[in-house]
C-alpha cells in the first residue's frame, strides 16, 4: 500500500511540474510536453522506484511495449537534448520536495 501511495505522489508531482493533466497523459496526444511527461514519468517510476514496465503500463493505461519505447526515448533524450535534461532535473527536484512535505 505504501508503494502505491509513493507511485501516486510521483505521478502527481511529475504532472504538476510539467503542467500536464492526467487526461492528457493517458490520451493519445503527441504534443511535446505530453510525450516528455510520459517518458519522464516512466523513467522516474523505473529508475527511482524500481517499478516493472508492466506495472508502469497498467498505471498509464498503455502496453508494456509502449513503456519500453518511452524508456528508450528517455535514454536518448537524456544524451542529446538539453531542454529535456532540464525537465528531468525539474521533475526530480519537484518529486524530492514533495516527499519531504
Amino acid at each position: 500500500m505504501a508503494k502505491k501511495i509513493l507511485y501516486q505522489q510521483t505521478l502527481t508531482s511529475t504532472l504538476e511540474a510539467l503542467g500536464v493533466t492526467m487526461e492528457e497523459l493517458r490520451g493519445n496526444s503527441r504534443e511535446t510536453k505530453v510525450v516528455d511527461a510520459r517518458s519522464l514519468l516512466a523513467a522516474q517510476l523505473k529508475h527511482h522506484h524500481g517499478m516493472l514496465q508492466i506495472d508502469i503500463a497498467a498505471l498509464l493505461g498503455v502496453t508494456q511495449v509502449a513503456v519500453s519505447k518511452m524508456l528508450t526515448r528517455h535514454r536518448t533524450m537524456m544524451l542529446y537534448n538539453a531542454p529535456y535534461r532540464r525537465k528531468w532535473q525539474l521533475v526530480s527536484q519537484h518529486s524530492e520536495e514533495r516527499r519531504h512535505l
